[in-house]
This record gives structure tokens, sequence and C-alpha cells, in this order.
């Protein structure tokens, strides 16, 4: 048997070394093709290898890849037209890489079934959006991938009886399938956000989303006043992940016009990321239940670093930390979240628990030389702070607005002020 597996080992390599492929076929080379615009498409099946740039192209998709592989060889796909997309993937399996798509509608765009892969393409100046990935189209890997100034200003003057302005659309990963995976891609200067998430289940790991949605677009209102800021519209978030059970990993979401990483799904991970000085929040759950934020950091939002806004369900922060931010960290409304070992320094307040808030648990946090309190309880009921230390807070290190703390529950906290004697 031994020699057997020797014998079986040597014929694979020298397979390998005569340029061999499985079962002894010769491996297959890449086909050097030069594409007219809207053609036939590459495939299905086959690998190919660009050795011109195609367009600008007036008649779409410039080019379509079906269940084939195609090297752009830093070749540029463009288009005359922005209603058309630039580079179509469909089928399965597709790959697409080494290049840059421009001027079109969807720069790049996912179809078929799904499972396509692509590294190391750049797409910017599109009407729309960079990378879009339709429903139906799964499992798909973007990886090294660039997605920058993709967008457009929409007109929208005509709405009877009310006020209405032009609005901004343009994402630079739209991604509406389930199962994907990004690695270490970039989103930069997007008209509005950064990546969109509306599909369940995927794993994004080193992909950074800066200054998206970005300032001094002008705007055209029905009273025919502009205004030079496109953070008119909402849109403009580094992540917004609107679906279930996603992963980010060591993202990065830096100076967007709206919010850092936003949450409205249920299950979903935030681990070892960074939200700095973005327009609202740094990190924000606005729906959903059961999510998780731990070991990131929030700096310098103007508004709350961390923000549990909306939705149902616990949810827990550990391990996370906020510094400069108008508010650390905020629970606003939403009952039964867990908050433990985070760390909150040189904000407005650091803990914040507001609106009716109830039954949630604030343990082993530390507030420290924050501008106003270092944790408050306004308005929420049943709540406990136990073994927090907040010290250095110039107003109160702990406040209850609540009269006599009402059911709140101060435990083995460590202070230096406070507002209410049952607070311990």
């Amino acid at each position: 048997m031994e020699t057997r597996r020797k014998w079986q080992y040597t014929l694979g390599t020298l397979a390998l070394v005569l340029g061999l492929g499985v079962g002894g076929r010769p491996a297959q080379a890449a086909t050097p093709v030069c594409p007219s615009c809207g053609g036939a498409p590459l495939g299905p099946g086959g690998s190919f290898v660009l050795t011109c740039d195609v367009g600008p192209c007036a008649v779409g998709p410039a080019l379509t890849v079906n269940s084939a592989s195609l090297n752009m060889n830093s070749h540029t796909v463009s288009c005359s037209d922005n209603t058309i997309d630039g580079v179509v993937l469909t089928g399965t399996k597709a790959t697409l890489l080494n290049g840059t798509v421009t001027g079109c509608f969807d720069g790049v765009e996912l179809q078929g079934t799904g499972s396509h892969e692509v590294t190391n393409v750049t797409s910017t100046g599109n009407a729309n959006f960079g990378f879009d990935e339709v429903s139906g189209s799964n499992a798909n890997k973007l990886s090294s991938n660039t997605a920058s100034n993709n967008g457009r200003v929409v007109p929208d003057h005509t709405c009877p009886g009310s006020f209405c302005c032009d609005f901004t659309v343009g994402f630079g990963f739209d991604l509406n399938g389930n199962g994907n995976i990004l690695r270490s891609n970039s989103a930069t200067g997007n008209f509005d956000d950064g990546f969109r998430l509306d599909g369940s289940s995927n794993n994004l790991a080193g992909d950074k989303s800066n200054t998206n949605d970005v300032d001094s677009i002008p705007i055209l209102c029905n009273d025919n006043v502009t205004v030079f800021s496109s953070t008119t519209d909402a849109g403009g978030d580094g992540f917004d992940a609107n679906g279930d059970s996603n992963l980010l990993s060591g993202v990065t979401a830096n100076g967007n016009a709206d919010d850092g990483v936003d949450i409205d799904g249920n299950k979903n991970r935030v681990t070892g990321s960074t939200a700095n000085g973005n327009d609202n929040d740094g990190m924000v759950v606005n729906g959903g239940g059961h999510n998780t934020f731990s070991s990131n950091t929030a700096n310098n939002n103007t508004d709350d670093g961390f923000a549990i806004d909306f939705g149902s369900g616990v949810k827990s922060l550990t391990g996370n930390k906020a510094d400069g931010n108008s508010e650390g960290f905020e629970i606003d409304g939403p009952s039964g979240n867990i908050l433990s070992g985070n760390t909150a320094t040189k904000n407005g307040d650091g803990f914040e628990i507001e609106n009716y808030s109830d039954n949630n648990l604030l343990k082993a946090n530390v507030a420290l030389n924050n501008y106003s309190e270092g944790i408050t309880i306004e308005g929420g009921h049943n709540n406990i702070i136990s073994s927090n230390k907040a010290l250095g807070n110039p107003d109160f290190d702990l406040e209850d607005t609540n009269g006599s703390c009402d059911a709140n529950a101060w435990v083995a906290n460590t202070f230096g002020s406070a507002n209410q004697s049952c607070i311990h």
C-alpha cells in the first residue's frame, strides 16, 4: 500500500511538471480576447484574458461572462451611456479579476445562481452601484476590490402639495443575496452607503468603508432652493446590514455622512471593528434583536459611539470602547440589553439609558472623565447597574432621574459622586 501511494504521488508531480491537468490532460490556457461592446457572452465555460480596453460602450451590457473566467489584465471596460451595465457575471462560478469598470450604470453585476469570484477589480464613477448582486445570486466571494465615487443625483421636483428635493443613490457594494464572503474590499466616496447588505449570513472581514455620502453635492428642491449637502438624503452609512446572521469582523467605517455601522436585523455580529468620525452614530442598532457587538472602537462621532435605538430582544455589547462622542453608549427605548466590560472616556455622557428603556443590565463597565455624567438613567425602570467604575465625571459619576431610583438597582459600583442615596 505504501509503495502504491508513492507511485501515485510521483505521477501527480510529473503531471504538474509537464503542464497536465486532471487525468493527464493539458491544463487549459487562457484564450486572448478583444471583444466588442455588447457582444456574445464569454462562455459558458473557458478561461479568457483581455488584450485591449473595451469601450466606451453605448450598447450593453458591455461584457457578459457566463460561467467562465475573465482576467481583465489591467484593462478598462467603460460606457458612454450610463444606463447600461459594465461587466455582468451570470450562470455559476464565473470569475472576474484585475481590471477597472467605469462610466456605466452598475459597474459589476452578479447575476445567475452565484458562487462567482471577483478579485482586484476597481469600479468607479458608475451611475448606480459599484458592485451589484441581484437577489438569487448567492455564495459569491469578493476580495480586494475597490468601489469609489459611484452614484448620482436623482431629480425629484414633481410632488404636488408637498415639499421634495433631489436625492442621491449609489452604493459601493449592494448585496442582495445570502452567504457571501467579502475580504479586504474598499468603498470610498460613494453617493450613498459604502456596503449595503440586504441578505443574510454574509461574512465580512477587513473591509473598509470611508467618507461615503460626501457633502457638497448640489441638491435642488422644488422651491428652487439649492442645498449644497448630500446629507439631506438619509443614506451614507459605512455598512448598512438589513438582513440576519451577518458577521462583520475587523471592518473600518470612518468619516461617513451618516452612521459607521447600521444594523437592522437579527443575530448579526460586529467584532474587532472601528467606526470613527462619522456624522451620526459610530455603531447603531435600528431594528431586530439578538445582535452582538464585541471589542469594537467608536471614537469622535458626532452623535453616539454605540446606540441601541430600536428593535426587540437582547443586544449584547461587550468589551467595546467609546471616546470623544456626544454619548459613549446610549440605550434609547429598547429593553432587555446587556452591556458589560465596555469603556467610555471623554464623551458627553459615558452611558445613558433613556426613554423608558427597561430591564437592562450594565455590569463591569468603566466611565472615566466624561464631560457630563458617567452613567445616567433618564426614565428607565427595572435596570440593574452593577460593579461598574465611574470616576472623574463633573456632573455626577452616577445619576438616576427617577425618584428614589424607582425599581432600578444600583449595586457594588465604584464612584465619587451620585445624585441620590439609593445609588450604591
